[in-house]
């Protein structure tokens, strides 16, 4: 049965960066549910004792989402809309789903690298049909996937994605595994990879993609090539979350060379539509704190949101970041405790090891930071990419053969 289940779930993997963006209109929001269904039909059937076998990680692991989704659900109880049930379900399933791929990391006897090398050949499957679509300017399941040419005479498209934050992690990932496995590949199954990745991440011309992709590059250079104290990288890896601070700022230099007026738009269309705009959002989102020291801790309903956007700027936007649309909708109780126990803590604890010389850990924390990275910019729960990437992070770092208060090498 074992074998039955870990087929599922390397299939699954293989099909993680072709499935379409679930909160989209049309049949495409119908993917991602029943792939999502298969994968917990998988899960029980094959392992009914399945927390215990999992051990305290996965107890941990429960505690932390269990706690910030009972805050949520206990907020809507409370007064919230009716209509923020869906954004609940999406939040449980993404909880279901993070520790379903925890459980199987934890359990499995497949190699981790063979794991995301499937991911990596999706990724180069959706990144032939995204190069085809760009190209020919087909429409693949969504109607408003094509977008006007911005440069090198390619339209701009997701294909079959609906997120350029989505695509920019599954990115993320493909990119980082081939740059720490190198050597596991032949140098021409690598260079044809390489090139399907990085023409699909070219071609989907978003900014969100390229950023990741030079925080990817640097971070394996960096922590490959030096051998940095543990507290050095934590505090390495925490100076990602200034990330869209210092873009912020960068923004203006880059944009008075033609390439990068071309990349961001001219001032007043694209630059303010898509990034000084959602700075712009993050401020207005901030505003709603203090307000009302309960819903501080408790959350904030979308009505409140939507009438606090209105207010500020005419008409209604998300926030367009992960983590400050958690502590807006499931307060700094519910979305402090989400952020630092899912996100963060795994990161601290695992770039206090001794990374640079072991594959999976390196791999591990820089997928995880290139995410947050992403998701920075990207207003996202139901992600399977997400769920995978904080799977490995955490099944490295919790996992029942993880070591990770000793550096590799000293015990």
């Amino acid at each position: 049965m074992s074998n039955l289940v870990n087929k599922i779930f390397l299939g699954f993997v293989f099909i993680t960066p072709c499935l379409p963006r679930p909160t989209a209109a049309g049949p495409e929001r119908y993917v991602v549910p029943l792939a999502m269904l298969i994968l917990i039909s998988a899960w029980v059937f094959a392992w009914p004792k399945r927390l215990v076998r999992g051990g305290s990680n996965m107890q941990l692991l429960v505690a932390i989402l269990g706690f910030s989704l009972a805050v949520f659900l206990t907020r809507i109880l409370t007064g919230g809309s009716h209509e923020e049930i869906s954004f609940f379900v999406s939040r449980f399933l993404f909880s279901v789903g993070v520790v379903i791929f925890v459980h199987w990391f934890t359990t499995t006897d497949i190699p981790t690298s063979v794991i995301f090398k499937y991911f990596v050949y999706g990724f180069a499957l959706a990144a032939m049909i995204t190069i085809f679509a760009g190209v020919t300017g087909v429409r693949i399941l969504e109607e408003d996937s094509i977008k006007p040419s911005r440069f090198l005479g390619f339209y701009k498209t997701t294909g079959i994605f609906r997120s350029f934050g989505e695509f920019g992690i599954m990115g993320a990932v493909a990119w980082v595994y081939l740059l720490v496995y190198f050597k596991d590949f032949s140098i021409q199954r690598w260079l044809v990879l390489s090139f399907l990745v990085l023409a699909a991440m070219l071609i989907a011309q978003s900014r969100n993609v390229y950023l990741v992709i030079f925080l990817a590059t640097v971070l394996v250079v960096v922590f490959r090539a030096t051998r940095l104290p543990g507290t050095v990288r934590t505090i390495t890896a925490g100076s990602i979350l200034l990330v869209p601070v210092m873009i912020n700022f960068g923004l203006p230099i880059l944009q008075s060379s033609e390439f990068g007026a071309a990349l961001i738009g001219a001032e007043g269309s694209i630059l303010d539509r898509n990034v000084d705009y959602r700075f712009d959002q993050f401020s207005y989102a901030t505003s709603l704190f203090n307000s009302d020291m309960g819903k501080d801790l408790m959350g904030y309903s979308r009505q409140e949101w939507r009438d606090n956007m209105i207010m500020h700027i005419g008409h209604n936007v998300a926030p367009h970041n992960h983590f400050l649309s958690n502590l807006v909708f499931l307060g700094f109780l519910g979305g402090g405790v989400w952020i630092i126990g899912l996100y963060l803590m795994p990161v601290v604890m695992l770039f206090q090891t001794e990374i640079s010389g072991n594959s999976e850990y390196l791999f591990a924390g820089i997928v995880l930071l290139t995410t947050v990275t992403g998701l920075s910019f990207y207003e996202g729960f139901f992600s399977v990419v997400v769920m995978l990437a904080v799977a490995n992070c955490w099944a490295s770092v919790f996992g029942q053969t993880a070591q990770w208060q000793y550096p590799v090498g000293a015990h």
